[in-house]
């Protein structure tokens, strides 16, 4: 291993004119430029600049073994040069820690790796830096495990995969192409998927959707977002089983806000007569209903198996209470923000 380091260091030298000094981690002197009587500081991040000592320190990996190189100055050339020389170690010694394909997808929805060691680990396991979209599944009875063969059979593709997050909770990265357009929406196949782990293993299952991944560095963000939708929809307990942060954007943008400023729009928005309604368990799940079932009054009706009558009665009482006629679209994105302006600030 310490030859590999020195021939590294050597073709650094040559293609760059840089001469490092490279140490193991615990600060022992491996070769390089003449440093063997170095202090070599500690740091946590990537790149420490020791600017008393013009000096630039930067940590690299060479298979197992962790290191620490060293040059001499300690200015934005020197940190520029710093990260290019860590993205030539990773092409250089990316060969000598081969990890499995489960290794390398755990590691793909979790950012563990840099761009440059998912490209060159991608082509090794022949994974397409294609398209994909990801979803979070979250078992409502037994496990993860129980599903998981199901899954991969409506996958769609043979690079399609799933990673076990949590006793009952899984990603499924399923890659979209030419070929796989017979679902037109990542919702519509969720909501497929849904059904299909149901009808074959009797399990109910909620379905949280990222954005769509343009390529495979983009797949770690998507999943944080399916994480972040799942979050979203426990705090504002949005009705369906099928969740996509597109939706909750409205909730991230309010969240981002002063508290104090989310109560000002909330009083600004309500009075005392309309905030009985919106603390009224029924009117607030029959609200939800029509708004879930895109203000139709029919499909509300049955999916409630309540009588027309009722709910229109319901929805006169809401317009009579706030205001706010939510059979019309603009009032009902009206009642929507109150809503959630509502559960946020409770918490």
């Amino acid at each position: 291993m310490e030859k590999i380091v020195k021939d590294f260091i050597n073709k650094i030298k040559q293609s760059t004119g840089i001469e490092l000094a490279v140490f193991d981690e615990g600060g022992n002197y491996i070769g390089g430029a003449n440093s063997h009587k170095i202090t070599v500081p500690t740091f946590t991040n990537g790149i420490f600049c020791d600017e008393q000592n013009s000096k630039t320190f930067f940590k690299l990996t060479c298979g197992a073994l962790n290191l620490i190189a060293m040059m001499e100055g300690a200015g934005e050339t020197e940190k520029k040069f710093a990260y290019l020389i860590c993205e030539l170690a990773d092409l250089e010694f990316s060969s000598l820690s081969p990890i499995s394909k489960a290794e390398f997808w755990r590691l793909l929805i979790n950012g563990g790796q840099s761009a440059v060691q998912t490209e060159l680990t991608a082509q090794k396991l022949g994974v397409p830096n294609a398209p994909s979209s990801v979803m979070l599944i979250k078992t409502l009875s037994g496990s993860a495990d129980d599903i998981l063969d199901v899954l991969l059979n409506y996958g769609g593709t043979a690079h399609d995969f799933i990673v076990k997050v949590e006793d009952k909770k899984c990603a499924l990265v399923k890659f979209t192409g030419a070929s796989n357009n017979e679902y037109r929406s990542q919702a519509e196949f969720a909501e497929y998927l849904k059904s299909s782990v149901l009808e074959e293993r009797g399990v109910k299952v909620k379905i949280y959707l990222g954005n769509g991944a343009e390529n495979l560095y983009q797949i770690a963000e998507s999943f944080a977002q399916a994480l972040a939708t799942e979050r979203m929809s426990d705090l504002i307990g949005l009705k369906g089983d099928v969740h996509s942060y597109k939706d909750y954007v409205l909730v991230r943008v309010l969240e981002q806000m002063p508290e104090s400023r989310l109560k000002e729009y909330y009083a600004i928005l309500t009075d005392k007569k309309s905030r009985q309604i919106f603390e009224d368990k029924e009117m607030i799940e029959t609200a939800e209903a029509f708004l879930e079932n895109s203000l139709n009054i029919s499909e509300t009706s049955r999916k409630m198996y309540l009588h027309r009558n009722t709910l229109n009665y319901r929805l006169d009482k809401i317009e009579r209470g706030t205001g706010l006629n939510i059979r019309k679209f603009s009032d009902a994105v009206t009642f929507r923000l109150i809503t959630v302006l509502s559960k946020i600030i409770k918490g």
